[in-house]
C-alpha cells in the first residue's frame, strides 16, 4: 500500500496515523455549530419549567425562569452559539440542560465502539454553577427513537444508561472540552446533553454558550466537521421544516379547496403542524377563509383544506401558509 493511503477497514493510514479525522460526516451531531435556527431566527425564547426546541435539533430544559437563543459570538470559526441563561434575580437552582437525541439510523453502528464528545463552552460573567462546573453527558438506550421528551433525562428509555458524565470547570474564555467513552453493546439510541446546577441568585450574565459540538467514533477529539450550509440545512429539515409561502388557486365558485405541496426533504416521520400555523388569503379574493386544517400529511408533503363558511369564492385566490412541521425526536 503506498505511503499515506487510507486503509478504510482499519481506519488508519498506512503510516499508522488515525484516519478518523479525514472523513466527512464524522460528526453524528446535527447543527453542532448552531448555524441553523428555522424556528426562532435568533430570537430569545422565554422558558420556565419547560422543554423547548431552540436552534434546529437542539432542545433546552429550563425549569427555572430563563431564556434560550442563538447568539452571535464574533468568532470566525464558530459565529454562533446556543446561549442558555437564567434570568437575573431568579433563585431557581434546578438542573438546566441542553441536548440532542441522535436518530437510531445514525448511531446503531456505534454500539461497542469508543466515541469522543467535544464542545466549546463559554461561561457568562455571572455564571453561578457550583465551582463553575458543567457536565457533558452521553445517554444510551436499547430502544428505537424514543425521543428527548420520552424519558431521556428520567431513565425511562429502554435500557437507559448514563454512559458518560464528565464534569468540567468552564470560564469566560471559550475553551474546547472533550471526553471519551465506550458505547455499550446493544445500544440502539444515543443522546448528548450539556447540563449544570445553578446556585444562589442569578446575575445579569448567568449563562453558558455552547457551540462546536461533535460526537465521533474514535478516542481522540479531531477537528470540527464543517459541512456546507445547504447540507446542514437539509439535515435539519428532516426533523423540522419551516414553510412560508403562497399558492395560487382557482375556486370555481366553490367554498373549499385542497392544496398540496412537497416538503424540501423526506422527513424522519409523519410530522405534526405547529399550533402557531398562520394561513392567509389575498385581499383581492371574495370571501374570507374561516377554517383551515392540515390533512393527509406524510413524510414527503402535506395537503391543507381551506374552507370559507360564509360564502363561495367567486374569484381566484392566493393562499398563504406560515407554519412549522416537526418530526423531532
Amino acid at each position: 500500500m503506498p505511503y499515506g493511503t487510507v486503509n478504510a477497514d482499519l481506519m488508519t493510514t498506512s503510516d499508522g496515523v488515525s484516519s478518523s479525522g479525514l472523513y466527512g460526516f464524522k460528526n453524528r451531531i446535527i447543527n453542532g455549530a448552531m448555524v441553523i435556527d428555522q424556528r426562532n431566527a435568533g430570537a430569545s425564547v422565554s422558558q420556565s419549567n419547560a422543554y423547548g426546541y431552540i436552534n434546529d435539533r437542539w432542545w433546552v430544559y429550563q425549569p427555572n425562569v430563563g431564556t434560550a437563543q442563538r447568539v452571535s459570538t464574533g468568532n470566525s470559526d464558530f459565529p454562533y452559539a446556543l446561549r442558555v441563561q437564567r434570568t437575573a434575580a431568579n433563585t431557581g437552582t434546578t438542573i438546566v440542560t441542553a441536548g440532542q437525541v441522535i436518530e437510531t439510523n445514525n448511531c446503531q453502528d456505534l454500539a461497542g465502539q469508543t466515541i469522543t464528545v467535544s464542545a466549546y463552552l463559554t461561561a457568562g460573567a455571572n455564571f453561578s454553577a457550583a465551582s463553575s462546573q458543567v457536565y457533558i453527558s452521553v445517554i444510551t438506550g436499547t430502544g428505537t427513537d424514543q425521543g428527548a421528551f420520552a424519558g431521556f433525562g428520567s431513565a425511562s428509555w429502554t435500557g437507559w444508561a448514563n454512559t458518560l458524565a464528565s464534569a468540567t470547570t468552564i470560564s469566560t474564555t471559550r475553551t474546547k472540552y472533550s471526553a471519551s467513552v465506550t458505547i455499550p453493546a446493544g445500544t440502539n439510541e444515543i443522546g448528548l446533553r450539556v447540563y449544570w446546577y445553578p446556585t444562589g441568585t442569578a446575575g445579569a450574565a448567568d449563562y453558558v454558550d455552547i457551540t462546536g459540538v461533535q460526537l465521533e467514533k474514535g478516542s481522540v477529539a479531531t477537528s470540527f466537521d464543517y459541512r456546507p450550509y445547504g447540507t446542514e440545512l437539509a439535515l435539519c429539515q428532516r426533523y423540522f421544516y419551516k414553510h412560508n409561502t403562497s399558492w395560487g388557486s382557482s375556486y370555481n365558485s366553490s367554498n373549499s379547496t385542497l392544496i398540496g405541496y412537497p416538503f424540501k426533504v423526506t422527513m424522519r416521520a409523519q410530522p405534526t403542524m405547529d399550533s402557531g400555523a398562520a394561513f392567509s388569503v389575498n385581499t383581492g379574493s371574495a370571501g374570507t377563509p374561516t377554517v383551515f386544517a392540515g390533512t393527509g400529511t406524510g413524510t414527503d408533503g402535506n395537503v391543507i383544506y381551506v374552507y370559507n363558511s360564509a360564502s363561495n369564492w367567486t374569484t381566484a385566490a392566493v393562499i398563504g401558509l406560515n407554519a412549522g412541521f416537526s418530526a423531532e425526536l
